[in-house]
């Protein structure tokens, strides 16, 4: 590799990191808009924090599927494209509605999207997810909203 090929490369892997940046910025701003008092150092940002993080440990601890109406209400979505490593932990349907990628280990779960394109099945342990059309998905983190609904 010569050395303007790696200027060039080094370039465009600069330019990314910086757009995937200015992306999460803004998904941050997302979640604290509407509170003001939830900005940092703002004097209800601590009120703020912690109701973000207890919506963050309920998505983690259920990994429920998300209408769209409660994703709206709780979370702001980051689409992740890229590297498989860097996709997030949620598949975003076309409907609105959010499934997580791994589902939950339960003795009996049946549950789709809005849409019956994302299908999660659990009997006694067995686990099947289907998903009818990969077009209409893309993997998304979902950054908790800093305001109690």
């Amino acid at each position: 590799m010569d050395e303007a090929r790696r200027r060039e490369l080094k370039k465009l892997g600069k330019a990314e990191v910086e757009a995937k940046s200015a992306d999460l910025q803004a998904a941050m701003r997302e979640a604290v808009r509407g509170d003001e008092r939830s900005a940092t150092g703002g004097p209800g940002w601590s009120t703020g924090y912690r109701i973000a993080y207890r919506n963050e440990a309920w998505l983690q601890r259920g990994r429920p599927i998300l209408s769209a109406s409660q994703i709206e209400k709780l979370f702001v979505v980051l689409p992740s494209y890229g590297a498989p490593r860097e996709a997030g932990p949620y598949l975003v349907c076309r409907c609105g509605s959010a499934a997580p990628v791994s589902m939950p280990r339960k003795l009996f779960y049946w549950s789709s999207c809005a849409c019956r394109n994302l299908r999660w099945r659990c009997i006694l342990g067995w686990r099947k997810g289907t998903i009818q059309d990969w077009e209409l998905v893309f993997p998304a983190k979902l950054i908790p909203r800093h305001r109690r609904v």
